[in-house]
């Protein structure tokens, strides 16, 4: 679905300069690109949607490239890694495909009991990079 989709974008628009993310919230996939400070997110539908907004980061930090070329976990075999450690029923279901050190799968599901799993996995080997299961309410600031 990501790949197909991609190169769907890249025949009708050919985004320029690079990808940064794909995600998938509430089931609607959207590519990020990054150009000098602006992001551009091009939500996938029948005539694709795009959004333009500058990009929230600290100075620091460095902006890497996704290459979907390096990704050898799937989108379905990185939810069957996170199913296994899930105890709850999901509402809601954020799914990022990035490249933090790495490129990384981070998976994140709300629960029917308000409770937050995150998980990343490292989309080269499949290997869980990080794992957070906190209540909602745990996240609240006094």
């Amino acid at each position: 679905m990501i790949k197909e989709q991609y190169q769907r974008l890249i025949k009708e628009l050919n985004p320029k300069p690079f990808l940064i993310n794909v995600s998938i919230i509430d089931n609607q996939l959207q590519f990020d690109y990054y150009n000098h400070e602006i992001i551009t997110s091009y939500i996938m539908k029948d005539k694709i949607e795009i959004i333009k907004d500058k990009i929230y980061k600290k100075p620091t930090t460095e902006i890497k490239e996704l290459n979907l070329g390096k990704i050898k976990i799937t989108l379905n075999q990185a939810l069957e890694i996170t199913n296994k450690e899930l105890n709850d029923q999901v509402q809601r279901k954020i799914i990022i495909l990035q490249n933090l050190d790495e490129p990384t799968w981070n998976i994140s599901y709300i629960t029917t009991s308000f409770k937050i799993l995150n998980i990343k996995i490292n989309a080269i080997n499949g290997k869980i990079i990080n794992k957070t299961y906190e209540s909602i309410l745990a996240l609240k600031k006094s």
